[in-house]
Formats: C-alpha cells, structure tokens, sequence
C-alpha cells in the first residue's frame, strides 16, 4: 500500500488543522475511536502521528492528504508550528 492510500484510508482532515481517525489503531485498554483526534504534540510544537510503526509530523500528512504528493520540504507559511491548516 502507497503511503497516501494508507494515509487517506486511516485518517481525515479537521478544518481546524489536525487530523482524525478514521481506522482507530488499537492500542489495548487506550483504544482510540473512530473521529478522535489523532496523534500527539512534541515539546517544539509539532504534531505527530504514529502508523504502522512510523512516525509522520501531521503537517506532512495534511499536505498529501490534499495535494496528492509530498515535497522535499513541508513547513508553516506563519511560522507556527502548532497551526497545520491547510491555508
């Protein structure tokens, strides 16, 4: 599986820039549900999200999510690296 069908076939896109479960993984008694946000903040503000063993910064997905493709280099227009929405 290419990684944006493993990406758009587990996760959706919030308007609000952060990225939801669609296939929750399970994860014993912290089980996450479907429509939960997914993924966590690090201490420098970028949000991550755990697949198949790998962990993506969200932004990345956010940005292959919509355009399809994923550059060398996907960063915040504002600076801000807690804002992952896509304008």
């Amino acid at each position: 599986m290419q990684i944006y069908d493993l990406i758009n076939s587990r996760l959706g896109y919030h308007p609000d820039g952060y990225l939801t479960w669609k296939v929750p993984p399970k994860l014993g008694p912290k089980s996450k549900k479907f429509g939960e946000r997914a993924g966590w903040s690090r201490t420098d503000g970028y949000e991550c999200v755990k697949l198949e063993g790998k962990t993506y910064k969200a932004h990345n997905l956010i940005f292959l999510l919509h355009h399809g493709y994923l550059p060398e280099i996907v960063d915040h227009i504002n600076q801000d690296h807690t804002d992952n929405r896509i304008e």
